[in-house]
């Protein structure tokens, strides 16, 4: 008796330190397609947030974020397993085993075009922003209200705006939303590709390791789903 109840005493003292709080990304190649981006963002009590290629966001817990940050880390099986079986006290080779199987659902929702992890995957599906979150999963910036010459007059909400951000403002923008963990930037309008600076923006985007997107249009709404590991 005793013996447990030190124990819970250690548990509720010691808690189980998480992976580092932060934003992290992985690109990987597709053979004969487009690279994919992950991008994991850890909250501070070590669950996360694992987007990827901003079609499919994972809601995990403490576990899973632990391996979703070790995928991205690029951190061998082995030192994983080692690494989770001394912060969990599980066996290393119940750790790498599930780290396998995580990475096994992982790379089916990468390489399967469409796939709806609740369906195929046995996952929980949740909805979006029905969890309390320390920052958006998505910025859109307008960049310009001006429109392509054979579109109408009214086509953009001119009269909301005095003046378009400059090239230096937008990119005091991209700095923040990249601190406080946003992984998805969508550029829109009117038509942004008339801003002369859409190039030098985009490879700010980049540079501050998020997910580009260039669209003035209707984008689909990403699937939502809560993985765990044990």
């Amino acid at each position: 008796m005793l013996k447990k109840i030190g124990e819970f005493f250690d548990v509720i003292l010691n808690p189980v330190q998480t992976v580092p709080v932060g934003s992290y990304q992985l690109q990987g190649d597709r053979e004969g397609q487009l690279p994919y981006r992950l991008n994991l963002r850890v909250e501070p009590d070590g669950t996360g947030i694992l987007i990827i290629d901003a079609s499919t966001v994972l809601h995990l817990n403490r576990t899973a974020t632990d391996y979703a940050y070790h995928l991205v880390q690029h951190t061998p099986p082995e030192e994983t397993a080692r690494l989770i079986a001394e912060r969990y006290n599980v066996s290393p080779e119940q750790a790498q085993q599930d780290f396998a199987d995580f990475t096994e659902r992982i790379n089916t929702l990468v390489h399967t075009t469409d796939l709806d992890p609740v369906t195929y995957l046995d996952m929980e599906r949740v909805e979006p922003y029905s969890r309390k979150l320390r920052a958006p999963y998505r910025l859109d910036c307008a960049l310009t209200y001006q429109v392509s010459g054979n579109s109408k007059k009214d086509a953009a909400p001119t009269e909301r705006v005095s003046r378009e951000l400059s090239t230096q403002e937008w990119y005091a923008i991209l700095e923040k939303s990249s601190s406080v963990g946003i992984p998805h930037v969508v550029f829109t309008g009117g038509e942004p590709t008339l801003r002369e600076d859409l190039p030098d923006l985009i490879s700010k985007t980049l540079h501050r390791s998020h997910l580009c997107q260039n669209c003035a249009h209707q984008r689909a709404r990403p699937h939502h789903a809560v993985m765990r590991s044990r």
